[in-house]
């Protein structure tokens, strides 16, 4: 790692659509799924004597992620 570099992760958590038994109540219980679909900048601030890191980063998008089929 170097200081002043950036770094972009695209994390994506894909909902699935199935059914099962909630509670004893038959239904979908992906209509509670709250995972998105996130961008996030890093930047590496300092690089430390100890190898440790300082990072600054920043979230650029949330929105829905995506859904998967069977």
């Amino acid at each position: 790692m170097k200081e002043g570099s950036t770094f972009i992760m695209r994390s994506i958590a894909y909902r699935s659509e199935f059914f099962r038994v909630i509670e004893g109540v038959e239904g979908d219980e992906m209509v509670f799924d709250t995972r998105k679909d996130v961008i996030v900048a890093f930047r590496v601030v300092k690089c430390e004597p100890d190898e440790s890191v300082i990072v600054a980063w920043k979230e650029i998008e949330r929105k829905e992620s995506p859904r998967l089929t069977r």
